[in-house]
């Protein structure tokens, strides 16, 4: 029987594992979403042998016991979730009566992701609950940690629409185009003697010649600088935006986790709790985990164009802590919508199996 019912968990796991990337088994009947975000658990249970009912109603007895049964095998998953690399859920719910209670809840409101009625009156339900949004694991863990305080550009109020840089470019190109509409202007002179006329007109001849050599030269910089600038401008547009952060600790020993850091080889705290703005943090976590970089660069978190830094390692007594080259990350923030991404929480972490 029980290795009947660990062949169904199975063909669910595999199920949910070809529609997301990196899931991570809690126990042997509950497994945790990291790409998107949910907790799931499978619960068996039957009717009682001394029922009398209907089959509709024994069918009913058997799935509200395998509802009660997949509840509690979510609770005791939800337990060995990592709040970070060195605290559970279970080690948060010791430390506050409030968590615990809102934790409970939180289990008790999950949603029947799937029901099977099989032979012999056995029900199997799988139930779901989610790790991001209001009212989610994530949103009780994060709304009971104690946020420290982080030093540097994020302490600014952030720029999002960004309209002075895209004004700036395109001063730019309209200073070229002016230049490229230069008239030639003419010199109005006095009228000259009888007796100069001739003189004048050779010296004419001779100005009319060096002014139109030097209005081809002036016209030839103008063309050549205006096709440097469309050039320099187009090199520009390549890496002019970036909608979203990957992190690639694959090669690393990473973990995930409801509340990871991200500092710099300098020591600097670049992103964590205190970073992004509450309402994405409460409705996307933040971030999420992939286990393949190419995954994680056509995922809709980080939308169109995601900019991609390698992980140098993790803090060796927290495997939720990683490292990155500062210069790598103030490259980054250097570009135009790095810091809106960083404030709607648009980071994915890669890391391995």
């Amino acid at each position: 029987m029980k290795k009947g019912f660990l062949l169904l968990y199975l063909m669910f796991f595999i199920t949910s594992l070809c529609q997301a990337d990196y899931i991570e088994n809690l126990t042997e009947t509950a497994h945790i979403d990291w790409t998107n975000g949910v907790i799931r658990a499978s619960g068996v249970g039957y009717a009682s042998d001394f029922s009398e009912g209907t089959i509709a109603e024994k069918k009913l007895e058997a799935r509200q016991a395998a509802k009660a049964d997949a509840i509690r095998k979510l609770a005791e998953a939800v337990n060995n979730v990592r709040v970070d690399g060195k605290t559970t859920v279970k080690n948060f719910q010791a430390q506050n009566d409030i968590v615990r209670t809102h934790v409970s809840a939180f289990v008790k409101n999950c949603a029947e992701k799937e029901v099977k009625y099989l032979p012999e009156g056995k029900c199997e339900v799988i139930v779901e609950a989610s790790l991001n949004g209001k009212g989610s694991l994530s949103h009780i863990i994060y709304d009971n940690i104690k946020i420290a305080d982080v030093s540097g550009e994020f302490d600014k109020p952030v720029d999002k629409q960004e309209v002075a840089d895209i004004e700036e470019d395109a001063k730019l190109a309209m200073s070229v185009e002016e230049k490229s509409d230069v008239k030639e202007t003419v010199e109005v002179k006095e009228e000259p003697t009888e007796n100069d006329t001739e003189v004048i007109k050779k010296d004419e001849s001779a100005e009319e010649a060096t002014d139109a050599k030097k209005t081809e030269e002036i016209k030839t910089e103008v063309a050549e600088l205006k096709e440097e600038t469309e050039t320099q401008e187009e090199d520009k547009v390549k890496i002019l935006y970036v909608s979203g952060l990957i992190v690639n600790a694959k090669k690393t020993i990473a973990k995930p986790a409801i509340n990871p850091s991200i500092i710099s080889d300098t020591g600097e705290k670049l992103y964590n709790i205190s970073v992004p703005d509450r309402k994405f943090r409460t409705k996307q976590g933040l971030v999420s985990y992939t286990a393949k970089i190419e995954n994680a660069e056509v995922n809709k978190r980080v939308t169109k164009k995601p900019y991609v830094i390698d992980a140098i390692k993790i803090i060796q007594e927290d495997p939720c802590i990683i490292m990155v080259s500062q210069d790598e990350f103030d490259k980054f923030m250097k570009i135009r919508g790095s810091d809106i991404a960083i404030e709607r929480c648009r980071v994915i972490i890669v890391v391995g199996k």
